[in-house]
């Protein structure tokens, strides 16, 4: 068979796929009685780039077509949500067949509602991907670097009035191919590969409110599942475990009570070293200490509940490890978005109204029409100024006798 069916063929065994996969989500969908949707797509493209390998010099273009199959299943009823999701995109080149590349996803997710206000959502996928060559990480090998992530999540919601609060959990995990380098040999990704997970702990602090000003201190703790490997002629890899900590707050709260803050402090976070090197291994558990900025904002829910969400950096320095002097160096750096629900023991009083909250809309709107905008006056003018009377200076009221003088 020609070289152009195997290179193509791909491309109609995955719309093939597509196709039938719709129709039998489709049946089981029917089945079921539900409020289900099924929608399957396909897209052709075509496309010019006019540097394929991201280069300085030494430029290529090339025509890429890109087909894009999807199946999607959605439905439920009042209790439930599910969503299934099948997808590919699949490019071709027209000069550089080494380029092509195909990826793939499978993702499901679903929530089920607890209450008018409140539900529980969670999901996972896992997705085969190609790295771009516009790539900062891109490794120069002869093809793309293929790699696999497979992700998980779960949370709950709930309502307050206007406002809503969601917190979660979510865990990735990155997995690298090896690449045959230009210049022969392999080009080994192991020590791409990674664990990102999501910290979960709790705090306790003590603030001071100042006007719109807040100072506080905060005591926090966590417990973390994230890790670090490299494989190659040594193995070595980090894994971070539980932190404790302490943090000065300022902050500043608006008109509508939301707090804006910024944080600095230092934390002690336990991180477990391994290392392998010519038969010989080492590993080590240490709590070291870590400098941690950070920024974010509260918003009321009632009831002394507030929602809040913040970015924090840490920095640990570094260290040399290994089984012998003086063996690799360690940069230890960490950036976590975080999100919780904080309680406040004891009532905290509003701030005063300030003058641009007691003016309401109305107010200004009348002044505005009465006595600033254009009229259909001579010359366009406002009326004459409204008089205002000072309290201080308001007219005495008079009684007048009904007796006659004659």
């Amino acid at each position: 068979m020609s070289a152009d069916f195997w290179r193509y063929g791909h491309i109609g065994l995955a719309v093939l796929l597509a196709s039938v996969s719709a129709a039998a989500l489709a049946q089981d969908a029917s089945s079921t009685g539900g409020d289900w949707d099924l929608d399957a797509r396909l897209k052709v493209g075509e496309r010019y780039d006019d540097n394929i390998f991201s280069t300085e010099n030494d430029k290529r273009g090339d025509f890429i077509t890109v087909i894009e199959p999807e199946v999607t299943l959605e439905g439920g009823n009042e209790t439930y949500r599910l969503g299934l999701t099948a997808a590919a995109e699949i490019g071709v080149h027209a000069r550089e067949p080494g380029e092509d590349y195909e990826d793939f996803l499978l993702r499901g997710e679903g929530r089920v509602n607890l209450g008018a206000e409140s539900f529980l959502f969670g999901g996972a996928d896992y997705a085969w991907l190609h790295e771009e060559r516009s790539s900062a990480d891109d490794v120069d090998g002869t093809r793309p670097t293929k790699y696999t992530e497979a992700s998980g999540f779960v949370g709950a919601s709930h309502d307050f009035g206007d406002v809503g609060l969601r917190v979660g959990a979510n865990l990735r995990r990155f997995d690298f191919g090896n690449v045959a380098a230009a210049g022969g040999g392999v080009i080994d990704n192991n020590d791409r590969d990674r664990l990102m997970g999501v910290l979960g702990g709790a705090f306790l602090g003590y603030r001071a409110d100042i006007g719109s000003i807040l100072l506080g201190v905060e005591l926090e703790g966590d417990m973390g599942a994230a890790d670090w490997h490299h494989a190659s002629n040594r193995n070595f890899g980090v894994e971070r475990k539980d932190s404790i900590g302490g943090s000065a707050i300022l902050g500043f709260r608006t008109r509508n009570d939301v707090l804006l803050y910024a944080r600095a402090g230092a934390v002690g976070t336990s991180f477990e070293t391994t290392y392998a090197t010519g038969g010989a291994a080492a590993s080590d558990t240490e709590r070291r200490l870590g400098l941690r900025g950070g920024a974010g904002a509260e918003f009321p829910i009632g009831n002394g509940f507030s929602g809040r969400m913040e970015y924090v950096l840490t920095s640990y320095g570094d260290y040399d490890f290994g089984v012998s002097a003086p063996g690799d160096n360690f940069a230890n750096m960490e950036s976590v978005a975080r999100i919780g629900l904080v309680y406040s023991l004891g009532e905290r009083e509003a701030r005063a109204p300030q003058p641009a909250d007691t003016d309401t809309a109305g107010e200004r709107w009348r002044r505005h029409h009465s006595a600033v905008r254009p009229h259909s006056a001579p010359g366009w003018r406002p009326p004459a100024h409204e008089a205002r009377i000072p309290v201080d200076q308001t007219p005495v009221r008079h009684q007048s006798s009904n007796r006659t003088t004659r």
